[in-house]
C-alpha cells in the first residue's frame, strides 16, 4: 500500500492532516540485541530509549541496559527485554531449547527508584505449556553481582522464554550481562563427588569449576579438548571434604 496527500474533507472545505504529504522525515535509530525483543518499539522518537547496549558491562564488549522512562505524552514505558515477545498480557513465545540445565546464572546491576522492583523470569515450556518457572525479583546492587538459581525440570523442554524488566517507576535501571545455563559435566571415578559443574557454558578464555568432595582426597584437574589434547594439568593437593 502507498499513501500520499492525506486530507480531511467536509463539503468543499479541505484540511490537510499534519505531514499528510509525507514530506518531512526524522532519522530515528534503535538497536535491539540480536534475538531479543525490547520495549524500544513503543518508544521510537524519544530522546532516551528503554533498552540500549552499554559498555558498562561485566565482561565482553557490551551489556544490556534497561531503564523505565517517561515519554513525551507523560506515559511510563518500562525497560523490557525478552527472547520471545510480549503484549499487554505479558510474555509469550520463546526460542527452541531441548536441554536440562541444573542452574541458571547471570550478572546484574540494579538501581530502582523508591520501593520499585525489577525482575528476571525464565520459563521452560513443552508443547506450549510451562513445565518450570524460575527467576524472581532482583535486589538492588551498585556493582555487577552474580545471580544464580538451581533449576529442576520435570521433563525435557522444547522452548525457553527469558524476560527482564527494569521496574514500574521512571528512572529505575537494570543492567544484565552473561546469562548462562549451567550443566553437570564428567565426574572422575577415583574421587567421590556429589556434583561437578563447569560454567560459563560455552567458555572462551576462562572456565570455573565447582565440585563437592565427600571424603578427604588428593585432587588434580586435567583439562582435555575434544581431540584428546591436554590443555592443562593442575594439582590442588590434599583437600578435606567440602565444596570448592
Amino acid at each position: 500500500i502507498q499513501l500520499d496527500d492525506v486530507q480531511l474533507k467536509k463539503g468543499s472545505q479541505t484540511i490537510s492532516v499534519l505531514n499528510g504529504g509525507f514530506e518531512n522525515w526524522t532519522n530515528i535509530n534503535a538497536d535491539d540485541p540480536t534475538g531479543w525483543r525490547t520495549s524500544n518499539f513503543v518508544a521510537i522518537g524519544e530522546p532516551v530509549l528503554p533498552a540500549i547496549k552499554t559498555t558498562d558491562k561485566y565482561s565482553g564488549n557490551f551489556a544490556l541496559e534497561l531503564t523505565t522512562i517517561t515519554n513525551g505524552n507523560n506515559d511510563t514505558i518500562g525497560g523490557i527485554a525478552t527472547n520471545g515477545d510480549f503484549d499487554e498480557n505479558g510474555l509469550f513465545g520463546g526460542e527452541p531449547y531441548t536441554s536440562n540445565p541444573v542452574a541458571v546464572e547471570f550478572y546484574y546491576k540494579n538501581a530502582v527508584v523508591g520501593t520499585d522492583t525489577s525482575w528476571v523470569s525464565i520459563t521452560f515450556k513443552n508443547g506450549g505449556t510451562a513445565i518450570a518457572q524460575h527467576g524472581g525479583q532482583l535486589t538492588p546492587a551498585s556493582s555487577y553481582t552474580l545471580f544464580t538459581q538451581a533449576l529442576s525440570l520435570p521433563s525435557t523442554p522444547d522452548t525457553v522464554l527469558v524476560g527482564a524488566f527494569s521496574g514500574e517507576n521512571p528512572g529505575s535501571k537494570l543492567f544484565i550481562d552473561q546469562i548462562n545455563f549451567v550443566f553437570p559435566v564428567g565426574i572422575s571415578e577415583n574421587i567421590v563427588v556429589n556434583q561437578l559443574v563447569s560454567y560459563p557454558n560455552p567458555a572462551t578464555d576462562e572456565i570455573k569449576i565447582k565440585f563437592d568432595i565427600k571424603n578427604n582426597s588428593n585432587v588434580s584437574i586435567r583439562l582435555i579438548d575434544i581431540t584428546g589434547k591436554e590443555l592443562t594439568n593442575r594439582s590442588l593437593g590434599q583437600l578435606p571434604s567440602g565444596t570448592y
